[in-house]
């Protein structure tokens, strides 16, 4: 019998960046999550695009989906605590 295990580390760190959009242009504010020995999670609030370590992460192909990558990395940043070494 085979086991797949799946890894996902805590969030580590979480922050709120401003800086220029690579995808819409616009000045726009990211919620960025940090996690040990993996890049950074970052999703701009005014185009809903993602990026992950730098790449930029597809969005779906469904009606609405810039407006629920947004709703759903506010509900992550609000939801998620800061994980601290033991």
């Amino acid at each position: 019998m085979t086991y797949v295990h799946v890894y996902a580390p805590p969030c580590t760190s979480k922050h709120v960046l401003t800086g220029t959009c690579p995808d819409c242009g616009k000045r726009s504010r990211f919620l960025t999550f940090s996690y040990e020995w993996y890049g950074p999670d970052s999703t701009c609030i005014r185009c809903g695009r993602s990026w992950s370590d730098g790449e930029w992460m597809p969005l779906p192909f469904v009606r609405g989906a810039r407006q629920k990558e947004i709703d759903r990395a506010k509900a992550r940043f609000r939801n998620t605590r800061k994980e601290t070494a033991q």
